[in-house]
């Protein structure tokens, strides 16, 4: 705010931003709701800016901060004033050329009367302020990805893993077990020793 009291377009864009989606668009006079007064500060904001010493603001109709009154401003005014109406919808749906049965509330005459005076350029716009800002976006997948951080840091460790010991690995095969008598498939039978059998199987190998 400056010392004039008018809080001029330079000095609100950083509060905007800082405001995001709190504050409506088209909001002139802070309080919440978008009302014939809305739109009487910013029909003469349009009609008086080309003025000496004219000062654009926000409350002055210029939402986009960017020195001028215009489809842009409108759009954003109109698309605000539907959303808070309840006819978002069918405003969204007539200027991009479907069959609306009535388009006789408040709002939607907004919208027929702002599409009739500036055009296309303001259906595009209109239809651009439904798409989420990258900022807003970017704020949103910040917001999810702290809380799975928190998530993360909250859950209790996994308990310890068990490893399972194999047995040591002897290179050399141990020896057959001396006295005993084993009888081979051609019918031969060979002695072995009795020595003690390992304590681990012996492996056959599969011809």
């Amino acid at each position: 705010m400056n010392d004039t009291g008018n809080i001029e377009t330079f000095d609100f864009r950083p509060v905007r931003l800082a405001l995001g989606s709190q504050l409506k668009d088209g909001d002139t006079d802070f309080n919440g709701v978008i009302d014939f007064d809305d739109y009487s500060r910013t029909d003469n904001g349009f009609n008086t800016q080309n003025g000496a010493g004219f000062v654009q603001s926000w409350s002055r109709g210029d939402f986009d901060s960017n020195g001028v009154v215009d489809f842009d401003d409108y759009s954003l005014i109109d698309f605000a004033f539907n959303h808070q109406g309840g006819s978002l919808q069918r405003a969204l749906a007539w200027l991009n050329g479907e069959a609306v049965d009535r388009m006789d509330t408040p709002e939607l005459k907004k919208v027929v009367e702002h599409f009739s005076e500036f055009g296309e350029p303001y259906a595009a716009a209109f239809n651009l302020a439904a798409v989420p800002e990258p900022n807003s976006v970017t704020a949103t997948l910040a917001i999810v990805g702290a809380a799975l951080s928190r998530r993360r840091r909250n859950r209790p460790p996994s308990p310890p893993r068990k490893l399972r010991r194999s047995p040591p690995h002897n290179p050399r095969r141990p020896s057959s077990p001396s006295g005993a008598t084993t009888t081979c498939a051609s019918g031969t039978s060979t002695s072995r020793s009795t020595a003690p059998s390992p304590r681990w199987p012996l492996r056959r190998s599969i011809h």
